[in-house]
C-alpha cells in the first residue's frame, strides 16, 4: 500500500465457524463409534449446553448470537462429537498444552467450575475413576489430562492438511497495511439518542497503534480501549506486532441531541505511530418514526455482562462500574485481582439505558453494579482484574481487564527531637 493512499476502509477476514471446520473433516477426529453417551446426549442441545461447550472445550464463548440458535438444531451427542473433532480443540487447546505454552482457557480461570464439569460426566459415559478424576481436577491441564482416559476420546493430533501459506506474507507487515474489523455493533443495529452503546472488534498495523477513536458520523463519542487478547486473530495474522492483544473494546453515552438518519454510521478511526489512518464504518439504524407496539425478542444469552470504566488512582484505589443482566436471578458479581477474590460488587443499581436495549432481561432495570477496593496490601505492577458474574442457576460471565497497581511510597516519619537537660528540667513532674 502506498504511503500517501487515502485512508483504507479495510474488510477484515472471517473466521472459519466450527461447523465449516467440521463440514472439512469427515468423520471427525473422536471415535463416535467407541464414545458412548447417557440416554440425555440425545436431546437437542439447549442454551446451556452450547454455551457450556464452548467454553469447556475451546475455552470461548459463541462467536455470534446465532450460533447458538444453530447449534441448537444438534443434539447434545453430535455437538459434542463435533467439539472434539474440530481443529480449534486441537490446535488451539490440545498442541499449546502439550507444548506447555498457554491456553485460552487459562486466561480467564484456574480450572472448570463444579457446573461445567458435572455437564460432561452426565452426558458422557466414562469409567467411575475418569469422572472422579474431572470432578475433581484442579486445573484445565489436570482435566484435560483426565478426558483422555474417557473411552473415544484422543488428545493425538487430526492427520496433517496439505501445508497452507499464510494470507499475509513476512514481509507485507512491514509495508503499512492496517486491517481493522467491528465485531459489534452489527450492521443495521438500532440506536437511539441518550442510549448506551458498546462494542468491540480488533485492529493489526506493521506498526504501532497508538490510538482508537469512536465517532458517530461527524462527532467523535469515546476512545477504545487497546490491547484485549484477540488469540484468534493471531493464528490468522502471526507476523503483525502484538497480534495476540490487538483486541478494543468501548462503550459511550449518545448525546441526547443527536439526530440519526438512515445514512448514520459508526467509525472506529485507528492511528499508527507513522502516522497512518484506518477508517471501518458501520452502519446504524435511526429510531423508528412512528410509535409501535414494542416486541420483546428472547433473550440469546444466559447472562450478559459490560464493564464499563475500571480505575486505579494514585493512591492505589481501585474503582469500577458497569451492568449485568440475566434470564435466571443474579446471584454474585465477584472481582478478582489475579486469582485473589477482592469482594463483591454492590449490585442492583438503576440502569434505565440497559432496561431500554435489553428489555427481554427481568433485572435490565436495576442492572448496574459498582465496586471500590483498596490495593495498597498488593505489590506494585502489571495485574489482570476479573469480573465474574454467577446467576442462581451456576451459569457464569466473566470479563477481564488489565490494570497498574502504582508503586506507593511510604510516609516519611518525622523525627523525635532530642530531649535536652533544660528540657527536662522544664518538664513537670508527673503526679504521684
Amino acid at each position: 500500500m502506498p504511503a500517501d493512499a487515502p485512508d483504507p476502509v479495510t474488510i477484515a477476514p472471517r473466521r472459519v465457524p466450527l461447523r465449516r471446520q467440521l463440514g472439512a473433516a469427515p468423520g471427525g477426529h473422536a471415535d463416535a463409534a467407541t464414545l458412548q453417551f447417557h440416554a440425555a446426549a440425545n436431546l437437542a442441545c439447549g442454551d446451556r449446553d452450547v454455551l457450556t461447550g464452548y467454553q469447556l472445550f475451546l475455552g470461548r464463548d459463541p462467536e455470534k448470537s446465532f450460533v447458538i440458535a444453530d447449534n441448537k438444531a444438534n443434539s447434545v451427542r453430535g455437538f459434542i462429537i463435533g467439539l472434539l473433532a474440530s481443529t480449534e480443540f486441537h490446535g488451539a487447546v490440545i498442541a499449546p498444552m502439550q507444548r506447555g505454552q498457554a491456553m485460552p482457557h487459562e486466561r480467564t480461570s484456574l480450572g472448570p467450575t463444579a457446573a461445567q464439569a458435572a455437564w460432561i460426566t452426565d452426558v458422557l459415559v466414562m469409567p467411575a475413576p475418569v469422572a472422579a478424576a474431572l470432578l475433581a481436577a484442579p486445573t484445565w491441564r489436570a482435566f484435560f489430562t483426565a478426558l483422555a482416559g474417557v473411552p473415544g476420546v484422543s488428545l493425538a493430533p487430526p492427520p496433517a492438511e496439505p501445508a497452507r501459506t499464510s494470507e499475509v506474507a513476512p514481509s507485507d507487515a512491514e509495508e503499512g497495511f492496517l486491517l481493522i474489523s467491528v465485531d459489534q455493533p452489527k450492521p443495521g443495529e438500532r440506536l437511539h439518542p441518550g442510549a448506551l452503546i458498546s462494542g468491540n472488534g480488533w485492529a493489526i498495523a506493521g506498526t504501532d497503534i497508538v490510538e482508537v477513536a469512536v465517532w458517530l458520523d461527524d462527532s467523535q463519542l469515546t476512545l477504545a480501549r487497546y490491547g484485549l487478547p484477540r488469540p484468534d486473530v493471531a493464528r490468522n495474522f502471526p507476523h503483525y506486532r502484538h497480534v495476540d492483544h490487538c483486541g478494543f473494546a468501548f462503550s459511550a453515552q449518545v448525546p441526547q441531541d443527536t439526530v440519526l438518519t438512515r445514512h448514520s454510521q459508526l467509525v472506529v478511526v485507528v492511528r499508527t505511530a507513522s502516522g497512518q489512518i484506518g477508517r471501518k464504518g458501520v452502519r446504524i439504524e435511526p429510531p423508528p418514526q412512528a410509535a409501535a407496539a414494542a416486541t420483546t425478542a428472547p433473550a440469546q444469552w444466559p447472562i450478559r455482562l459490560f464493564v464499563e470504566d475500571v480505575r486505579v488512582d494514585a493512591a492505589a484505589t481501585l474503582r469500577l462500574r458497569g451492568w449485568a443482566v440475566s434470564r435466571a436471578k443474579l446471584a454474585s458479581v465477584n472481582v478478582f485481582l489475579a486469582e485473589t477474590l477482592l469482594g463483591s460488587a454492590e449490585t442492583g443499581l438503576s440502569r434505565p439505558d440497559i432496561a431500554a436495549t435489553h428489555g427481554e432481561y427481568p433485572n435490565a432495570p436495576q442492572s448496574g453494579f459498582v465496586f471500590t477496593a483498596d490495593l495498597r496490601g498488593h505489590p506494585a505492577g502489571p495485574y489482570a482484574l476479573r469480573v465474574q458474574v454467577t446467576d442462581d442457576e451456576g451459569m457464569q460471565r466473566q470479563s477481564i481487564v488489565p490494570i497498574t497497581v502504582p508503586a506507593i511510597a511510604a510516609p516519611a516519619v518525622p523525627a523525635e527531637a532530642p530531649v535536652t537537660p533544660r528540657a527536662e528540667a522544664a518538664a513537670p513532674a508527673a503526679a504521684p
